[in-house]
């Protein structure tokens, strides 16, 4: 067998040997004098005696199995990372490749080992390039010093499901042809020590409502055929598939398949407990992938670095365990000042800190559960009974307040074992609200979202009172600001009735949190209409828009996009491009890098302003107008009508946007930038 040796150490695999043997035992001579590690099994002097010591070594079967992700299909005709391709990282590793035949039994049965190269056959089934978290939890077994042979055995195909595909009686298929490799590899290679399975599928269960209901039973059943048929004592590592809304045809934000998705998720984490002999991985840990379903590098390294923690033993201490049930403590503020009898909801709270499943129970109240990766779609619509959450889930509680005056009400919580207390107080004299701000709380309310009441409504009268007062609140169309949940951030602060809409045709929607405000998920494909209409409702010579940053853009991408002629950035880089009904860019750089308002002025012909946070004019330029074209004026870019384009900017936040059919004055910006601060303060968290 192949041995490496390497000074004693030295841990820079670059200055490692390899020696071919041909019997043992054998003395290998002309090193350097000192002492040096013969495989991982122990010291010897220079000359080093190999002896059979070393041939008991036995190498380590790893087999990687399961769908595309298994594979990793994303790194398809990719370029793998120097450290893979540089050093002796591979010498020793062997990988399973069929022969020749008139079908894939007879081709196992005909197969053989390769030398494992991550450029030609990583991917022997498929395109034979791409490569999966094999070649990172092998590179970390060098790392260590562990340098015994390892012999690759893959079944890893696109779309294979566990209800049919991957079911242990299903002949002619996946389960009984990694049972013919294992069998044939084990005729080729003699004794393995130890044995790894890499396992990661389930997307192809996440998009059908009675796969993934029976992914539990169906796991279960492969887990125990698995011991019996396959390999008894393999550590199985189970990279958990991703929170995603599985649909096919790529598609990551099906409101339904994200609720499959976390069936099959907490299955993974239940059957591979109850086994015993292994562990579940996270694949969560790159948020920026969410919207692909075969992301790449360096998903694919991630992976193969917590599969091998999990292995070694290190993973709970490196990563947190992933059967936490128990979430980071959270606090609900309470509720002052409530008209009694009232039904009234609390804002929805991110639960953090969860791995698995965890047990919610209520007294007092309801509760919800809403998907934050899914713009808060309803996973667990009102109740007051015991239920669960899941990771990623936001929770929100809700009770009828007392019919008394001056009376107080307690809701409490159970998430995991943390209580949590609301207390919800009614007022003890009738407050008395402006038309606008009781229209307000009146739509918010009937469109789902909480009721709106003590400071927050008082602060929300106080800001209608001022802003109906100033010059500008005429020439608005539109207005919008983060206050106490998505639906009431949503709805337009002037007529008290129209809602911004979420738009996203093939990716994650944008994401709201009392924090940041709105969110994107992705970088292309989603945006939020601001329900204006520019070729009517922007004059070409006379208007304003404007966004409420809470996070500028780390790239250089539009934040905000009317189609021709219109559109915004800014960049944390003090960068900014700026456009009203302009016939070309205008570009502005060493701005204040702040968050904030930004917000383009048209009040001519050649007149065109860019403001800053506090309002104050912070570029400008005399780019020429153009009469306005586009139909839709939109935070992000949904890539439908005439936002064509779909890319915009992944990084920036926006607490709210505006858009006026006049010009605002200078002094008129600054003080909308003062009245809506003031109002954002109210409602922070």
């Amino acid at each position: 067998m192949p041995i490496i040796i390497r000074p004693s150490g030295d841990t820079d695999l670059s200055n490692a040997t390899l020696h071919e043997d041909t019997a043992l035992p054998q003395t290998i001579t002309g090193l350097a004098a000192g002492s040096w590690q013969v495989g991982r099994l122990s010291w010897a002097p220079d000359p080093a005696e190999v002896t059979d010591a070393v041939a008991s070594e036995d190498p380590l079967l790893l087999m990687v199995a399961g769908q595309s992700n298994s594979r990793t299909a994303g790194n398809s005709g990719a370029i793998p990372a120097a450290k893979y391709t540089t050093g002796p990282v591979f010498a020793d590793v062997f990988i399973f490749v069929r022969g020749p035949g008139a079908n894939i039994s007879a081709q196992i049965a005909a197969g053989d080992f390769q030398p494992y190269d991550i450029t030609a056959n990583a991917d022997p089934d498929n395109s034979g390039t791409a490569w999966g978290s094999e070649a990172e939890f092998i590179w970390q077994m060098r790392q260590a010093g562990d340098m015994r042979p390892v012999y690759v055995v893959k079944e890893s195909q696109n779309g294979q499901n566990l209800a049919i595909q991957w079911a242990p009686g299903t002949s002619g298929d996946n389960f009984a042809f990694l049972e013919a490799k294992v069998a044939r590899a084990r005729t080729l290679a003699g004794t393995f020590g130890d044995e790894v399975m890499l396992w990661n599928q389930g997307e192809a269960d996440a998009n059908r409502i009675d796969f993934s209901t029976a992914y539990a039973a169906n796991w279960t059943a492969f887990l125990t055929a698995f011991r019996a048929r396959v390999s008894a004592t393999a550590f199985f590592v189970a990279e958990r598939i991703r929170p995603l809304g599985y649909e096919g045809a790529s598609i990551t934000d099906n409101s339904q398949g994200f609720i499959n998705a976390s069936a099959v998720r907490e299955a993974t984490i239940a059957g591979v407990v109850a086994d015993g002999n292994g562990t579940v991985v996270d694949t969560d840990f790159d948020l920026s992938n969410f919207d692909s379903i075969h992301p790449g590098e360096p998903w694919t390294e991630g992976k193969g670095l917590r599969a091998h923690a999990a292995w070694t033993g290190t993973y709970d201490a490196t990563f947190g365990p992933i059967t936490r049930t128990t979430p980071v403590p959270f606090a609900i503020p309470n509720a002052t000042d409530v008209t009694p009898g009232d039904v009234i909801a609390a804002a929805p709270v991110t639960i953090a800190g969860l791995e698995r499943r965890a047990p919610v129970s209520i007294s007092g109240g309801q509760w919800r559960a809403l998907n934050a990766l899914d713009a808060d779609f309803v996973v667990q619509d009102w109740t007051s009974s015991a239920g669960h959450i899941d990771k990623f889930h936001r929770l929100q509680i809700r009770t009828t307040a007392s019919a008394t005056e001056g009376q107080t009400n307690i809701v409490s919580l159970d998430v995991g074992g943390l209580a949590v207390d609301w207390s919800v107080t009614t007022f003890a004299s009738v407050p008395s609200y402006g038309p606008e701000t009781q229209a307000f709380i009146n739509t918010a309310a009937a469109n789902g979202g909480i009721s709106l009441s003590g400071q927050q409504a008082a602060a929300l009268d106080a800001f209608f009172a001022t802003a109906t007062a100033t010059t500008w609140w005429p020439k608005m169309l539109r207005l919008y600001g983060r206050l106490g949940d998505a639906v009431s951030s949503s709805l337009d602060l002037i007529d008290q009735a129209t809602s911004l809409t979420s738009v996203a045709p093939n990716d994650p929607p944008y994401q709201w949190t009392a924090a940041a405000g709105w969110s994107p998920q992705a970088s292309s494909n989603t945006g939020l209409d601001l329900k204006v209409d520019p070729s009517t409702q922007l004059p070409q010579d006379d208007c304003a828009v404007g966004v409420f940053y809470s996070a500028l853009s780390q790239d250089t991408r539009g934040d905000l996009n009317g189609g021709n002629g219109i559109y915004l950035r800014a960049t944390t880089g003090g960068a900014a491009r700026y456009l009203l009904n302009s016939a070309a860019n205008t570009n502005a750089s060493g701005l204040s890098t702040a968050p904030g308002l930004r917000a383009i002025v048209r009040s001519g012909p050649t007149a065109l302003s860019l403001h800053g946070p506090d309002g104050s004019v912070i570029a400008s330029s005399a780019t020429a107008s153009v009469a306005p074209t586009g139909t839709a004026l939109a935070l992000g870019n949904p890539g439908i009508g005439n936002l064509t384009s779909g890319i915009h900017s992944a990084t920036a936040s926006f607490l709210g946007a505006f858009a006026a059919g006049a010009a605002l004055s200078p002094a008129e910006m600054q003080d909308l930038a003062t009245t809506m601060q003031t109002l954002h303060a109210a409602f922070a968290v």
